[in-house]
């Protein structure tokens, strides 16, 4: 790899972080429209330990991939790992993981195997991890997918689903979500995977992937849990 994409930001430039903009608890934009979550708490951390700026830019989430891979930003927040992103991306260690799951409409909740969802199709963002983790559990499963976490949770308010793919603790305060909540119980969803979340850089860029790495290891757990637990 050329010694030019071993590169940071600029000395007194902002490191540009792109998040998803609607993958709630994790990396979402709260109601001011400002970046907020689990990820965003931690890479402040990492901000003030290692006394660098950042700047944060929250896009779509296929876009939030698009928007590293064109180099419009220097690092993504943080995702999970799979074999195309790797072959796209180089990854800093996980610093938090989280649960995904289907969740199932409470008219057939007593479907509890993905083989019993085969003649449904599966709600799921574009470009997000769990259609690639789905089809190596069972790959007779169909999808019909969605622009933004917004759109399909509005497409199963409407009937228009049965099943999604979504995270733990995806729930917020809206109406939308109330009604999301009182038609797909959490004690009928089924677990996809326990997968961890990686900050991803483009390829051969090792000095920022070692500045990510070294930056996290100063912070304390005891911070990143009370992070979590927030």
């Amino acid at each position: 790899m050329s010694a030019k994409h071993d590169v940071m930001a600029p000395a007194g430039k902002p490191l540009v972080i792109v998040l998803g903009e609607d993958t709630y608890p994790y990396q979402y934009l709260d109601e001011q429209g400002n970046a907020a979550g689990i990820l965003v708490d931690m890479w402040n951390q990492w901000s003030t330990v290692t006394n660098t700026k950042v700047r944060f830019v929250s896009r779509h989430w296929q876009d939030s991939l698009d928007q590293l891979a064109q180099n419009n930003a220097d690092v993504h927040i943080g995702m999970a790992k799979t074999k195309a992103r790797s072959a796209a991306f180089d990854f800093a260690k996980p610093i938090t993981s989280l649960n995904t799951y289907l969740y199932v409409h409470k008219s057939i909740k007593s479907k509890k195997q993905f083989s019993d969802l085969i003649p449904y199709q599966i709600g799921i963002v574009e470009g997000s991890s769990h259609e690639v983790m789905l089809q190596q559990l069972e790959p007779r499963l169909s999808y019909k997918r969605y622009k933004n976490r917004n759109q399909l949770l509005a497409a199963a308010d409407k009937g228009e689903l049965y099943v999604f793919a979504g995270i733990e603790g995806y729930q917020r305060n809206d109406p939308l979500e109330q009604d999301i909540a009182a038609n797909f119980y959490s004690s009928s969803r089924i677990l996809i995977q326990k997968v961890d979340l990686f900050p991803a850089v483009n390829k051969g860029n090792k000095t920022l992937i070692r500045k990510i790495n070294e930056g996290f290891a100063l912070i304390s757990p005891s911070v990143i849990k009370q992070i979590e637990r927030r």
